[in-house]
This record gives C-alpha cells, sequence and structure tokens, in this order.
C-alpha cells in the first residue's frame, strides 16, 4: 500500500506539473511566477486529466474515431515512394492527432538522401496553415474528407443521418480540387503501395506491433532498431532484384 502511495503522490505531481506547464505557455508574462518552476504553490490539474502509473510518458489515443482507446504512442515513418520503399525518417509522438507531424517529417529526412520534392500523407494530416507553408517548397498532396466519419464496426442500430461539414476553407477547397484530378488521383495512388506495405511488412512479417519498451527516448530507439531492421531486410530484396 505504501509503493502504491508513492507512485499515486508521484503521479499526481507529474500531473501538476505538465498543468504548470501548460499554463505558463497560454497565459501572459504576470501568471508565469506563480505556475513557473520557482512557483509556491501547485497547478490546478483538470478533473480528466489521466496519467498512466507503468509508462507516464504514454497516452490514451486510438486510432481512428471507430476504433477503441488504448495506452499508446503514435509512431511515425518517412517513406520513399520513388520505388525503393525505404524508411527515410522516424519519430514517435505521444499525442494522436498527425496534423502538426508533416512539418517535423519533412525537416526530419537527412540531407544525404536529398530533398523531398512530393509529399503524399493520409487524411489525418490535413492542416491548411502548414498546407500554405509547405506548398512553396514541396508538391503537396493530402485528402480532405467532408461529412461525419464517426461510423463504428459491427453497429447495429438504426443508421443515423450523417453530418456533412463543407469545406470553406480556400487553402483545404484547393487541395480538395487538386486530388480531385485524374492526375492528383493517379499520383496519390502512389501512396497505397508504397507506405502501406511497409507498415504492413513490419506487423506480418517482422511481427512488430506493440512497443516492449517504456518512456517516449526509449520508444523512439525501439522504433529507430524496428525500421533499421525492415530497411535491412528491404535492401536485401532490392539486391537480389
Amino acid at each position: 500500500r505504501e509503493r502504491l502511495r508513492e507512485k499515486l503522490v508521484e503521479a499526481r505531481r507529474q500531473l501538476e506539473q505538465r498543468a504548470a506547464g501548460s499554463e505558463s505557455e497560454n497565459d501572459d508574462d504576470e501568471h508565469h511566477g506563480a505556475t513557473g518552476s520557482g512557483g509556491g504553490g501547485a497547478a490546478k490539474v483538470p478533473g480528466q486529466k489521466q496519467i498512466n502509473l507503468t509508462d507516464a510518458d504514454s497516452a490514451i489515443m486510438r486510432k481512428s474515431r471507430r476504433d477503441s482507446w488504448e495506452q499508446a504512442y503514435n509512431a511515425q515513418a518517412v517513406v520513399d515512394a520513388d520505388g525503393s520503399q525505404l524508411v527515410l525518417a522516424t519519430n514517435v509522438v505521444r499525442t494522436p492527432s498527425d496534423s502538426n507531424q508533416l512539418e517535423p517529417a519533412l525537416e526530419s529526412i537527412p540531407a544525404c538522401v536529398g530533398t523531398a520534392k512530393r509529399i503524399l500523407a493520409d487524411g489525418g494530416y490535413v492542416n491548411s496553415a502548414v498546407f500554405e507553408r509547405l506548398e512553396e517548397r514541396v508538391d503537396l498532396y493530402v485528402p480532405i474528407a467532408e461529412g461525419d466519419q464517426n461510423e463504428r464496426r459491427y453497429d447495429f442500430r438504426p443508421e443515423k443521418p450523417r453530418r456533412h461539414n463543407a469545406v470553406v476553407d480556400p487553402r483545404l477547397v484547393a487541395m480538395k480540387a487538386k486530388l480531385a484530378t485524374a492526375e492528383g488521383r493517379r499520383i496519390y495512388a502512389y501512396r497505397a503501395k508504397t507506405v502501406e506495405p511497409v507498415f504492413g511488412t513490419i506487423k506480418a512479417a517482422l511481427g512488430f506491433r506493440q512497443f516492449l519498451l517504456r518512456g517516449l527516448h526509449n520508444v523512439r530507439i525501439e522504433w529507430d532498431l524496428v525500421c533499421l531492421a525492415y530497411n535491412a531486410r528491404r535492401l536485401w530484396s532490392l539486391q537480389r532484384t
């Protein structure tokens, strides 16, 4: 009981520390002294905030609105879509959303492998502000979804009328029109036969379906090793052809 109590006290301390950091980012200068590391009081933790006693760096997330919630990490990979299917860069984040990961992915590509001229990403990376910044550097292809994507698998309840949220942001409208063309569909089709098979091979052929280490730093190392193993396997296949 004493060990459990110590863990709970430590968990509360970490939650208060995160809350203090969040407040210090959002508050104005006059509040920084009360919530910073030198402040005298603990920050108020919102009631819905949670922390995992086994791996505090992980977060509760799900792959999509159709899937169940899990304690997990979000593994990222940049894959060459020009024939080799090699993993060029990796990252692991503790947020379920990919909307802010497009720029870090582009910046993480090593200079020794060249400069990306075109990016094919799934709908989770939609971010109009990022589109505006990156389209000056690369040719972007990201699908824009409309309507309610919240259908559940094996849902036998009567189907409800779907909501249709019209796309009005001109940057998103332009991206949607770009992918609606015959050329846009042809180019984006490469994603299905380049990036998706990489994750399929890692899961099915390499048997990697979950992280075994704890802590963001260790998990990033584990993901690097997994992608290194995939690249070694892929290079062997390319050498034989």
